[in-house]
């Protein structure tokens, strides 16, 4: 384990009067120190059947493990501070990956972290995971404050965070993505999709060619949905404050006005369900692309 101890000062520029500063120095937060660690960790496999990953304040990443390799690797990357170099070098101390697995069959490896002991008031801690994975395992993630970014894997993909952007290139038969406050982006052959952020744009790429269902939504942000030509399903998009803009073929069309469509794609199927109270909805016929499983931001 490698510990780095660096200060990290929150500047402040007050062009107010020097009265008004002398009264705002009391609100001003003292400065803080950071000390940095980096763990990696590899887990046997033998009977999983999915890994669910958690952290309450930094970014997942998720990639697929190369062909054979039937580990799944981990690398934490830990960040803690603290008001004094040696309070956050103990807080760094009191940090501890925890990967313990649970379910007797169709076993579940964890992820995640906790204190070894009770958390001190001047403490704070990020930790973020870069896990690689055998690609068939399902895979299940929360963050509360962080980006979680998918690609490779083929189980069934469950994504949550609350404030922070989300993007999945994987998943064969289904996916959830949540955000709170974060753009959603999916680029995924799954059957069922459901997609969901209150302040966010949503792009969704769905190239199942038999059959796609679920629901995608935002309340504040545009949809742009693209399908495979084939793709089976009974499309129903509305919108509050926006226009709905559609080069689909549809049957059965329904149309009201600028802010509701339906009907049905490739002959129909269950419904996929498409809403925004604030924007805009494009739907359009998913070109070929490139494998995007060859992307690393």
């Amino acid at each position: 384990m490698i510990h780095r101890a660096r200060p990290s000062a929150l500047r402040f520029a007050l062009l107010v009067p020097a009265g008004v500063a002398l009264l705002a120095a009391g609100c001003i937060q003292a400065d803080r120190h950071t000390a940095e660690s980096e763990e990696t960790r590899d887990l046997p496999t033998v009977g999983t059947q999915k890994v669910s990953i958690k952290t309450d304040n930094g970014f997942v990443r998720v990639r697929p493990a190369d062909p054979g390799v039937d580990t799944i690797h981990i690398r934490a990357e830990i960040r803690a501070t603290g008001h004094t170099p040696a309070e956050a070098q103990e807080c760094l101390e009191a940090i501890e990956i925890t990967t313990p697995v649970s379910g007797a069959d169709d076993a579940t490896q964890e992820i995640s972290w906790a204190w070894r002991e009770p958390r001190r008031s001047g403490w704070r801690a990020d930790v973020s995971f870069t896990v690689t994975m055998p690609h068939q395992l399902d895979l299940d993630v929360k963050t509360d404050n962080g980006q979680i970014d998918v690609v490779g894997t083929t189980g069934a993909c469950h994504v949550h965070t609350e404030n922070g952007a989300v993007r999945v290139v994987a998943a064969e038969d289904e996916l959830k993505a949540q955000s709170t406050n974060g753009s959603i982006t999916v680029d995924s052959p799954a059957e069922e999709v459901r997609l969901r952020t209150t302040n966010g744009a949503i792009s969704a790429r769905l190239t199942n060619d038999r059959r796609v269902s679920g629901g995608i939504k935002t309340d504040n942000g545009g949809i742009k949905l693209s399908l495979a030509k084939d793709a089976g399903t009974v499309i129903q998009a509305r919108t509050s404050n926006g226009r709905i803009r559609s080069s689909l073929s549809l049957s059965e069309l329904e149309r009201k006005g600028r802010t509701y469509l339906a009907g049905k794609h490739a002959g129909g199927g269950e419904l996929l369900s498409i809403e925004t109270h604030n924007g805009g909805i494009t739907l359009a016929i998913a070109e070929p692309s490139r494998n995007d499983q060859d992307q690393d931001d």
